[in-house]
This record gives C-alpha cells, structure tokens and sequence, in this order.
C-alpha cells in the first residue's frame, strides 16, 4: 500500500487551519481514535525495509524521499540517526477518503493534540517539525485508513534519540 507525505505540520497549521488563529486549537474529534499512549514503548528494531502499513507509534524510520508516494521505509533503531520518528497513529472513519481542507482537519486531529502527549510540551513550543503519512485514493480503496503522524528534525538533519517525553 502506498501512502502520500503530506506537507509540513506548520504550513497546515499556517494555510487551511490557519483560521483558527489565536484560538484553541481543535481537539481530537470522535471521527478519529488515537492511538498514542504514555505506556507505548519503542520497538527495537534492526535495520530493515518493510511495509509502511507497519508504522507503530515510537518506531524510527527513514524512507527514499526522491518518491512522492511511500511505501517502504527503512525501520531504524531511534539510537541511530534517522528522518522520522512516529508519534501517533489514527484511523480515519469517514466513509471516502477526506481530501483538501477536510484532509487537513483530519490530520490536525489526528496530530496536534497528540504531540504534546508524545514530547511533553505543546507543538508551538518545540524545536521538533512534524509531518504525516495518510492514505492514498489507492491505498484507501485497499483498507488503508490510517494517519501515520511523524516527528523530524526543523533543520532537515537526522535525529538522533526518541523524541518521547524529551520536552524539546
């Protein structure tokens, strides 16, 4: 199953739900379950390629970023330097796939509320860049419901460490 990387949490957050200005920001709606629990920990992983179906919340990942589409990744233990760390995973109930701003909803819940439960501060306070996985039309029409959502690096560098509970 192939899934699209969407644009940065914070031109989301700045275009389509930048209308939410100074308010406070929506929290995760009942359309979505959220998945990202204090008690989760990290999966020691091996160096290995597999299905991008498999993202579990706390699994470190690099992927070929000359795609526009993913359907592999690199899983890569968090100690080593990677592009992408997962902190929550949630499921679109909707019956079609959301698109344009109705994507964008779904990805802000499925996203925002959920980083601070993850790194311990509020996204606007953070160091860290987010980003997501969501479903392909493709993939959607083979099950695919999920919103894979991704820690990174602002500066484009590797991380090096999980990003659970580091409060940066």
């Amino acid at each position: 199953m192939t899934r699209i990387f969407a644009v940065p949490f914070a031109l989301l957050l700045a275009a389509g739900l930048g209308a939410c200005g100074d308010r406070v920001p929506v929290t995760s709606s009942d359309d979505t379950t959220t998945t990202a629990t204090s008690n989760e920990q990290n999966r020691e992983v091996e160096s290995e390629t597999d299905s991008v179906m498999k993202l579990q919340v706390g699994d470190c990942f690099n992927y070929d970023d000359s795609e526009s589409t993913v359907s592999k990744v690199d899983f890569i233990s968090c100690d080593d330097p990677h592009q992408f760390e997962v902190y929550n995973n949630s499921d679109i109930t909707a019956a079609s796939l959301p698109v344009g701003d109705a994507l964008d909803e779904e990805i802000y819940n499925a996203c925002y509320d959920a980083f601070k439960m993850y790194v311990g501060i509020s996204y606007d306070e953070s160091s860290y860049a987010v980003q997501s996985l969501q479903p392909t039309q493709a993939s959607w029409s083979r099950g695919d419901r999920t919103i894979n959502c991704l820690i990174a690096s602002a500066d484009g560098s590797d991380l090096v460490g999980s990003a659970r509970d580091t409060k940066k």
